[in-house]
């Protein structure tokens, strides 16, 4: 990311510049600012507690315990956390009439607190979102340029952090472009300063940086992964070497005479290095690679030319990356070398280290070797190395804090497992490395799919004695005969199908994880994308690709008429498993207290009334009648009992792995 972003303190300091010391301790007295305060503290301990470190536990006989007492902690703070924004923030951003200076002021600080790009501290990013559109419209009602400029400033920002936490989501969702797009719009309003005559009307010197950033900062919405093109990539390199060639325009050094231009530079710079990021997916032709060398040469003569203030901005393993980078893309460095640059800066990094900067070589660095690695031909070399690295991504994940650069991870993280490159020797590996980065990311839900696991093998175990000709049509079954030789492949299937049910819940982690308020639309909008790219993902690999359907319909209603994705599902062969599944994943969400639901669970019998009442519409009702028998209530009753503390002891085991690899 590009800015050292205004914080809380300087939001402040804008107060007392525009309005005056009355104003000021006003503003810092105000009660919402004070309620804001709170609620950013609770959404950072709540983070804590949803995901504890195992070193927190004595042992994992009461990881489980504890996770309970952290979530019914975690239910007291995210009531107070919603009266908050009920209180405090829904007012503000639904009034009808202009805001005033002091409620401006609290809004600006607020939403800093949510976002900050600089450091990629994505707490709230919606939220911010949504501020900003206020703080835009009522801007532009009052026609008062200046914060017009900051708004616009903040929209950039805004949207690009949306886009990226969307575009994890692509193939199989296109939201990422709208907001894009959006930021383009505000973006190009800026630049339009840019011209001299309206440049000199800007009413101070901060408005005036904050269009010069822009010139370079708008690159940050470049990722037009749905239509990379030739054109495009002149387009968007043209505009770079325009915000680069600012720094020599004796005009623009004039009128901005407090302007960092080395730091404008050494971004500018950047930015075009990173235009070949990941392989150099954008396909930037050979002589557009070798103008990309030069820049990419100037950039490291600056870095070393200053490297003490500009390492703030950019690690030397960072650096290494670029200039190999570009030297393995022009043809200077040969593919075996790289790779092996690439491995060492992976493994050099500190693991005990969660800055951006390290979190960056760390992840990009892994990401580009999987983008240049031959996957059909694999050497034993490389084998080795992706299995220490897989294992050390892991242990990363599970320490670094659920906070910093959490956002841009989780991006990252997501081209890791799109392009995933098995080694072998391992039975299940995608579904096993899924399995423990889910732990690392998020305990409950590990222990989540564990649980609809054992249900989903309960229930078609269950069924198979009742009703075997369910399973007539499901892998070749023609016959019940057919049933009876293939019962331990199906209970098989079920079992690891519901294991692989919702791996599309590592794109949208950071929404998965906020208990501290009801979620807005556009974020339960996010997670109901999940079932999509989780199908995505276990299409790419052969040993999962069988179970990408029950993925992709699992919250689709039993009559096809609700729930989502609203596509045809009736006729799959996998029909009888995708019911099984939905209903074990209704079993054990609607009873458990960890995870999902920091409310009390329901029982088995409350539970079983919600199937019945469901029953031929979202739910199979031969399953409704099937849960109903004592002998499954009983199955069902230990499994989430027995089992499910069986589960959460698992998962301390997994985390505790980590811990030693660490």
């Amino acid at each position: 990311m590009d800015r050292r972003q205004a914080p809380e303190l300087i939001i402040m300091q804008r107060t007392l510049e525009k309005y005056g010391a009355i104003m000021y301790n006003r503003v810092m007295k105000n009660a919402s600012l004070v309620a804001f305060k709170k609620y950013m503290d609770t959404v950072l301990e709540i983070r804590t507690l949803s995901s504890p470190l195992v070193g927190d536990t004595v042992d994992g006989v009461n990881y489980h315990q504890l996770l309970m007492d952290n979530f019914a902690r975690i239910g007291e703070l995210s009531i107070e956390n919603q009266r908050i924004l009920d209180e405090f923030l829904y007012p503000l951003l639904n009034k009808k009439y202009d805001l005033s200076n002091e409620e401006r002021s609290v809004l600006w600080a607020f939403s800093h607190m949510l976002l900050d790009a600089y450091k990629m501290e994505n707490i709230h990013v919606l939220l911010r979102y949504r501020i900003t559109d206020k703080l835009l419209q009522d801007a532009e009602k009052k026609q008062d340029l200046r914060e017009i400029i900051l708004s616009l400033d903040a929209k950039v920002e805004a949207s690009f952090v949306t886009m990226h936490n969307a575009a994890r989501l692509n193939p199989c969702d296109t939201r990422s472009f709208a907001y894009r797009e959006t930021g383009f719009e505000a973006a190009n309003r800026l630049l339009e300063w840019l011209d001299e005559d309206k440049f000199r009307t800007l009413p101070d010197e901060e408005c005036r940086h904050i269009v010069l950033v822009n010139s370079r900062y708008i690159s940050s919405l470049f990722d037009r992964s749905d239509h990379y093109c030739a054109e495009t990539n002149r387009s968007d390199f043209a505009m770079m070497k325009r915000a680069l060639a600012l720094k020599d325009d004796p005009f623009y050094v004039q009128q901005a005479p407090g302007y960092d231009w080395k730091y404008h530079e050494f971004r500018t710079l950047q930015y075009i290095t990173n235009f070949t990021e990941i392989g150099n997916v954008r396909g930037f032709s050979r002589d557009e690679l070798l103008e990309i060398r030069g820049y990419t040469e100037r950039l490291k003569e600056l870095f070393e030319s200053d490297e003490e203030t500009l390492s703030a901005y950019c690690s030397r393993g960072m650096m290494d990356l670029y200039t190999h980078r570009i030297a393995y893309l022009c043809g200077d460095l040969d593919l075996n070398t790289y790779k092996k640059v690439l491995f060492e800066l992976t493994t050099n990094t500190d693991p005990n280290e969660f800055s951006l900067h390290e979190n960056t070589t760390f992840v990009i660095s892994f990401a580009e070797y999987l983008m240049v690695a031959d996957r059909k031909r694999l050497s034993n070399r490389d084998r080795s190395r992706f299995a220490y690295i897989y294992q050390s991504i892991i242990s990363y994940v599970h320490h670094v804090p659920k906070m910093q650069g959490f956002s841009f991870l989780l991006t990252f993280l997501s081209i890791i497992l799109k392009n995933y490159i098995e080694i072998g020797g391992r039975e299940r590996e995608y579904e096993k490395f899924c399995l423990e980065l889910l732990a690392a990311l998020h305990p409950p839900t590990y222990v989540h799919v564990l649980s609809v696991a054992d249900l989903s093998k309960a229930l078609a175990l269950h069924l198979y004695h009742e009703q075997p000709e369910r399973f007539i049509g499901f892998m070749g079954c023609e016959t019940v005969a057919d049933v009876n030789e293939k019962l331990f492949d199906i209970l098989e299937f079920c079992y690891h199908a519901a294991l692989c049910h919702d791996f599309g819940k590592l794109f949208v982690a950071e929404t998965i994880i906020t208990y501290d308020r009801k979620l807005l639309d556009e974020e339960f909008d996010l997670i109901k994308s999940h079932p999509l790219i989780g199908a995505y993902i276990l299409e790419q690999h052969e040993d999962t690709r069988a179970y990408a359907n029950i993925a992709r319909f699992h919250h689709q209603w039993f009559d096809g008429r609700g729930g989502y994705p609203l596509e045809d599902a009736q006729s799959l062969p996998e029909k009888v498993v995708i019911d099984i599944v939905r209903c074990a994943d209704c079993l054990d969400a609607s009873t458990d207290t960890v995870g999902r639901s920091y409310k009390k669970g329901l029982t088995v019998d409350q539970i079983c009334r919600e199937l019945k009442e469901g029953s031929g519409s979202v739910y199979a009702g031969y399953l409704a009648d099937l849960i109903s028998q004592d002998k499954v209530k009983e199955d069902i009753e230990n499994i989430i009992s027995t089992r499910r503390v069986q589960n959460y002891y698992r998962a301390y085991k997994t985390l505790s792995k980590s811990e030693e690899i660490n």
